[in-house]
């Protein structure tokens, strides 16, 4: 769809202000991995890792569920930090794409301000596409008080104008360069870069604080590079690169690098490799297989000290991660995961290493039970230690409930004995409500503190998120990982210790209403605790906020926040903020100085035979592509200036009068300059009715069509019901089959027709039949058939089990049902819930008589 950035770039030269309100949670399915553009992030943190596991790699931040619930992800970035919702749907639920959930089409216009840091901020983006041609803007400024006798700050550290083509692809200052894991690998750097076919150019700036200059950073790392990609033979591809760092403060400022890769995304085995050299060698390799039953991937890099990188660039060293999953069984999965760092920092030597195997059951529908062991090392100049873990627990998950238990046995070299842990998960929702609460307690725990300095956005993080307390590879791994910490001198590793307990926890309590505002409440809590033998550490987060739609696609968000840190010996450290933020969406088309001319039109009354025919309606809504609204003036006619270029798309929307059809279509397209006319009659007959699974229950979104002399369209609302409002005559109704959810029967979706009177009502209910079906196994039948019965009502349906005792009942109704075996030596019964949606029950166990 085209978009018109016009009123962005003219609000980006203005100043103005655009927060970001909260939009709804970021939704994926248990085992799902999804990916969030996050090109200026420096960390990313997850208050629940056995939720969701993040991670940041190449200007993205990675999101994998693990178990349904819902949790908070909070990513640091260079000038900001935000808190994203997210929400893990069971492995047999719908769920929505995440990019659909996350994205809006059209621009954004963004501003929020923050107390604290007395930062106040202002973002803009959007996207303009002609043909083969996208135009794409983004700027954030800040505008940030000085603190403790510190400059205010004024500076814009995300701006980015991209034009690009199959071909060819220019950008003007920001760009997220991933040259390579041994040069450049996820870094924003600004200037200019160009692609033209097979060949990259970039030059400019990169740094870790973009804040202390206005439009160029002035303790950047300036970096100059080229590479040209080659297709050989056998399907490899070669791309030589060399790369000048002025900057790096090594002997030689630059690398003259060959790589090579093999296989895409659409191929199972995927490989990658690169040489390079600057004044002694390095290397890096990446291997990925998957198909049908498992996934596995390896990858790793040598980058010695003295090889010119950016300082913002992972630290040198060497790192080895890998992982495997596997299907062992039809209920049952593996994994295996593996990482190994060291790092080369100018005092030290840090070395960690990991490892750990999982095993997967899922007892039936909503049950499951899993396994794990594990284990690590960290050593440093002057301190080692090494850990191991054995765990094993139970999930049960359902749609508006779910409970999780783990018991974990944790053993370190600095204990004379194990330590004892768990972590205890709950969730809930209902009528509005959703809740989560999570403990986890471990006993001697190795502890290893991270030392935030002059970064409150970055300690207020870690604080929320307790990450003091982590292990001490993880920590490794984090500073590996997220290398601005490093580069921005602002935190370093604290000192290891084993605590006797430490105990986390963590609350989230929300309410959303429905209607047009949309309005939620909430509050959120998180706390840290840490014994240690002399002394204790205490530290944690609360958040209390509200979000509602003002009007249109604008959103207003309000939040308090305060957060501590107790240290005995040490003093306390606490501080509190307020957050406003606000944010709008609205369509982009065209490029300024495009399409000038206004679409303007007129709403009319066509009634036959009456006299109020060819009356003007005011006061009907008009829509310009599903985002700027008007309403119709006292002569029926409405106005948009400036649309920008091309085609544009006019609705008229539908009154809420009894009776009232559209005589024309309710919707054009359009171009600058045109004129659209809608013509409205109100003495119609009416057909109502719903769309209901076998159940009872309601479907939203389901589109049904009407044919006879006024043509129309109808989606079901939230309660499956529609309203049709047409001439008199016949007409047939037809439910369209795309658009039923997944997990529905299509083949009794006949057209029905009837005839439409004024006056008399029409009522015409649908039901459509979900797919369900039970799928267990009968024990004790000493491999020979035996029948299963359903019993439904006065009725039966039979099946027989197969050599192994294993039987599959398909197009069964929902509720409580009721199984029969029986062989020779008599029958046995047991009863099945089958839930109203979709599926299949599994793991149903039965015993032969």
């Amino acid at each position: 769809m085209r978009r018109r950035f016009a009123l962005l770039l003219a609000a980006a030269c203005a100043g103005l202000a655009l927060p970001a309100a909260a939009a709804d949670p970021l939704r994926l399915m248990a085992r799902e991995s999804v990916s969030l553009d996050e090109p200026t992030a420096i960390a990313v943190f997850a208050v629940d890792p056995s939720t969701v596991e993040v991670s940041l790699a190449g200007g993205q931040v990675l999101l994998l569920g693990r178990r349904a619930g819902d949790t908070l992800v909070t990513v640091v970035r260079a000038a900001s930090t935000q808190t994203l919702q997210v929400h893990v749907d069971p492995p047999a639920a719908l769920v929505m794409a995440f990019e659909a959930a996350n994205r809006r089409p059209g621009g954004f216009v963004e501003a929020r301000y923050d107390s604290g840091t007395r930062r106040f901020s202002t973002s803009l983006g959007a996207e303009y596409a002609r043909g083969d041609r996208t135009v794409r803007l983004r700027f954030e400024g800040v505008r940030e008080g000085g603190q403790l006798g510190a400059p205010a700050v004024t500076a814009l550290p995300i701006a980015s104008i991209e034009i690009e083509t199959p071909r060819r692809s220019i950008v003007l200052l920001d760009k997220l360069v991933q040259a390579s894991p041994l040069t450049i690998d996820g870094v924003v750097v600004r200037g200019a870069h160009l692609r033209e076919g097979p060949l990259e150019v970039h030059a400019g700036k990169a740094s870790a604080t973009p804040l202390d200059g206005f439009l160029f950073p002035g303790s950047g790392d300036r970096a100059f590079g080229a590479s040209y990609r080659l297709e050989g033979e056998g399907g490899l591809r070669w791309t030589p690169s060399v790369l000048l760092l002025p900057d790096s403060g090594t002997a030689v400022p630059g690398v003259v690098a060959l790589g090579v890769e093999r296989g895409t995304a659409q191929d199972a085995l995927q490989l990658k490799g690169e040489l390079g050299w600057s004044d002694r060698p390095g290397a890096s390799f990446e291997a990925s297989y998957h198909d049908t039953q498992r996934q596995l991937w390896l990858k790793g890099v040598a980058r010695p000290s003295g090889f010119a990188a950016l300082r913002m660039a992972r630290p040198a060293g060497s790192y080895v991660d890998g992982a495997w999953s596997e299907h062992v069984g039809e209920h049952s999965d593996a994994s295996l995961s593996v990482s190994a760092s060291r790092l080369d920092l100018e005092r030290d030597y840090p070395q960690a290493a990991s490892a750990r195997a999982e095993l997967r059951h899922q007892l039936d529908q909503r049950w499951s039970v899993t396994g794990g062991i594990g284990g690590g090392s960290f050593r440093t100049a002057t301190e080692r230690l090494s850990r191991g873990t054995v765990s094993f627990g139970t999930a049960y998950e359902a749609p508006n409930v779910g409970v999780a238990a783990t018991y974990r046995y944790q053993a370190t070299s600095e204990a004379s004995h194990g330590g004892h842990g768990g972590r205890l998960a709950l969730r809930g929702s209902g009528a509005g409500w959703r809740g989560n609460l999570f403990v986890d307690a471990q006993q001697q725990a190795p502890t290893l503190d991270l030392v935030v300095r002059d970064r409150s956005d970055i300690a207020h993080a870690l604080a929320e998120l307790g990450i003091a307390a982590g292990n001490p590879e993880d920590v490794v791994r984090q500073l590996r990982d997220n290398a601005a910490l490093l580069a921005a001198h602002g935190v370093s590793l604290g000192t290891l210790r084993t605590d006797p307990l430490r105990v986390q926890a963590g609350l989230d309590l929300s309410w959303r209403g429905s209607g047009q505002h949309r309005p939620e409440v909430g509050v959120r809590v998180v706390a840290d605790s840490a014994q240690a033998i002399a002394s204790t550490r205490r530290n944690y987060a609360a958040s209390v906020y509200a979000n509602m739609r003002l009007f249109g696609d604008t959103d207003l968000s309000l939040s308090y926040t305060r957060w501590a840190l107790r240290r005995e010996l040490q003093g306390d450290d606490g501080r509190g903020s307020f957050q406003l933020a606000l944010r709008t969406s609205f369509s982009t088309v065209g490029l300024p100085g495009e399409g000038g001319r206004a679409i303007a039109g007129q709403v009319l009354r066509d009634d036959d035979g009456t006299p109020e025919a060819g009356k003007p309606l005011a006061g009907v809504e008009v829509v310009l592509d599903r985002s700027r609204r008007t309403m119709t003036d006292r002569d029926g006619r409405f106005t948009f200036e400036r649309p920008g270029a091309g085609a544009h798309r006019v609705d008229a929307v539908l009154p809420r009068t009894p009776g009232v059809y559209f005589k024309t279509p309710s919707s054009v397209n359009i171009e600058p300059g045109g004129d659209a006319r809608f013509a409205l009659a109100f003495s119609g007959a009416r057909l109502t009715g719903t769309v209901r699974s076998d159940s009872g229950l309601p479907l939203m979104g389901v589109v049904l069509r009407l044919e006879g002399k006024a043509p129309a369209t109808v989606v079901t609302d939230s309660a499956g019901a529609y309203s049709f409002a047409g001439p008199d005559g016949e007409a047939r109704v037809t439910v369209v089959a795309e658009s039923l959810p997944p997990g529905y029967e299509l083949g009794d979706l006949a057209p029905r027709d009837t005839r439409l009177e004024s006056g008399a009502p029409v009522s015409m209910d649908f039901a459509v039949r979900a797919q369900r079906g039970i799928e267990g196994m009968v024990a004790g039948t000493g491999g020979k058939p035996v029948q299963v019965l359903l019993l439904v009502g006065k009725t039966s349906r039979a099946v027989t089990t197969d050599a192994q005792g294993r039987f599959v009942l398909r197009a069964v109704p929902a509720g409580r049902l009721t199984l029969v075996v029986t062989n020779e030596r008599g029958e046995t019964r047991q009863a099945v819930e089958v839930p109203p949606e979709p599926g299949m029950v599994r793991g149903v166990q039965l015993a032969a008589p």
